[in-house]
C-alpha cells in the first residue's frame, strides 16, 4: 500500500509536471521519491514500535474532546426543534445558519478542516522528514500538501463512509471478546443486566 501510494504521487504530483518539461532528466522525480520513501518510513518505523491498542487509544483519547463537543452542539441543534415534524437535516442547518461562529459550524466547515490538516502535517513533518528535507520550503510545502490533502483528507472520507464504519462495527463485534458478544445478545433478547459478570 505505501509502494502504490509513493508511486501514485511520484506519477500524479511529480512527473506529471515535470517530465513534459525536461523530458531526459530522471534525477528530480527519483530524488522526490527517496525523500518521500524516508518519511513514510520514518513514521512507519515510529508506529512499529507502539502497539496497535496504544495508537489506537491515542486517537481517542485526542479525538474524544471534538466528538463530545460536536455531539452536545448536535444537541442543541436538534433541542430547538424538538416536539416539532421539521426533520433533522433542516434542524441542523437552521441553527448552522442562525449560529454561524457556533463550534458545529467550526467542524463542519471545510476551510477549517483543511487548516486543521496542514497544521497535523507540518507537526509530522517537522518530527519525521529529515532536517535537510524539511529545511528545503518547496520540498517540506510540497510534502505538507500531499499529506494533509491527500492522505489525510482521503483518509477521514473513507472513514466516514458509513459502509467502513459499519465494517470496523462487525469487524470488532466477531473478533472482539466472545463475552461481550454473549452481553450484547443477552441484552437485546431481554436479559436483566446483559453486562453483569464481565471484566
Amino acid at each position: 500500500a505505501l509502494n502504490d501510494l509513493v508511486d501514485a504521487v511520484i506519477r500524479d504530483y511529480v512527473k506529471w509536471w515535470y517530465s513534459p518539461i525536461i523530458p531526459k532528466d530522471h534525477s528530480f522525480p527519483a530524488a522526490a521519491r527517496q525523500t518521500l520513501t524516508k518519511f513514510l518510513l520514518s513514521i512507519s518505523l515510529h508506529l512499529s514500535r507502539k502497539r496497535p491498542a496504544d495508537t489506537f487509544l491515542d486517537f481517542l483519547t485526542n479525538s474524544s474532546s471534538i466528538v463530545i463537543v460536536f455531539l452536545v452542539e448536535l444537541s442543541s441543534a436538534l433541542s430547538v426543534s424538538q416536539g416539532s415534524t421539521i426533520p433533522a437535516l433542516e434542524a441542523v442547518n437552521t441553527y448552522l445558519s442562525s449560529n454561524p461562529e457556533s463550534n458545529l459550524a467550526n467542524i463542519l466547515n471545510q476551510k477549517q478542516q483543511t487548516k486543521k490538516f496542514k497544521m497535523v502535517a507540518e507537526d509530522i513533518l517537522e518530527n519525521f522528514l529529515e532536517k535537510s528535507a524539511y529545511g528545503c520550503d518547496p520540498a517540506r510545502i510540497f510534502l505538507r500538501e500531499i499529506f494533509a490533502g491527500i492522505v489525510l483528507e482521503m483518509t477521514l472520507q473513507s472513514c466516514s463512509k458509513p459502509e467502513w464504519i459499519n465494517g470496523w462495527i462487525v469487524y470488532l463485534l466477531e473478533e472482539g471478546e466472545p463475552d461481550l458478544s454473549q452481553a450484547i445478545d443477552a441484552g437485546v433478547n431481554g436479559g436483566s443486566d446483559p453486562f453483569m459478570g464481565i471484566d
